[in-house]
């Protein structure tokens, strides 16, 4: 589970690290430029991550939230005049 400080603090890391690589200098050596391909690899799996926790949590609530809609638990076999043995 992330708390929301974890997914705060991917969030930002993810931002800090584009906004430097998007500002990096065009005329720069571009081996300089792996140090920004690692740390977008690592904190771009960090974000998939969090994407994939989010996602996965907006469906349960979404699922959870049509299974409530009707009562099924008083459409029982006791409720229709059966008897359970």
């Amino acid at each position: 589970m992330y708390t929301e400080e974890r997914i705060q603090e991917i969030l930002n890391t993810f931002t800090e690290v584009l906004v430097k690589a998007d500002n990096f200098p065009s005329g720069s050596d571009p081996k300089e430029y792996k140090q920004f391909l690692v740390a977008l690899r690592k904190e771009g799996a960090n974000l998939l991550g969090v994407s994939r926790y989010l996602y996965g949590r907006t469906a349960k609530e979404n699922i959870e939230k049509e299974v409530h809609k009707e009562d099924y638990s008083k459409d029982t076999f006791e409720n229709e005049g059966g008897k359970c043995i």
